[in-house]
């Protein structure tokens, strides 16, 4: 059975800042689902710890009007300099999910390898950025 339910202008904005806040924290989302039954944050969860523990730097780029940023798409990472040392990034393509990947490179795309998102695409990026240095 359908039910309609009416929310305000209000409501809506606190039920999104919510869903943004539990997905931040790693919580499981109500939509998307995987064969575990939620969508992990391993973005967060599992990449980013490691490599900031290695001294990898996060920066996110401000969205511009041709290029939205979905998920974590204008966050990347980098140890030494951006164009000197190791990158990280999430290359969302068009923004169809089943386009993304991890990239990880070096200085002047050198070494550049890509890898499946998800936790165990995360624990292989990682990996692989490390090992570049």
């Amino acid at each position: 059975m359908k039910r309609i339910i009416r929310l305000t202008e209000d409501e809506l904005v606190k039920i999104v800042k919510r869903v943004i806040k539990e997905q931040d924290k790693g919580g499981k989302d109500p939509v998307v689902k995987d064969e575990g039954g939620a969508d992990r944050d391993w973005w967060t969860l599992d990449l980013t710890p490691k490599l900031k523990a290695a001294g990898f730097k996060t920066v996110v780029d401000p969205p511009q009007p041709n290029r939205p940023c979905y998920y974590k798409c204008c966050t990347y990472m980098y140890k030494g300099t951006h164009n000197g040392g190791t990158n990280v990034f999430l290359d969302c393509g068009e923004g169809s999910i089943g386009d993304w990947e991890i990239v990880v490179y070096r200085e002047g795309d050198q070494d550049m390898k890509k890898f499946p998102t998800g936790q165990e695409g995360a624990k292989q990026a990682v990996k692989y950025a490390l090992s570049l240095g």
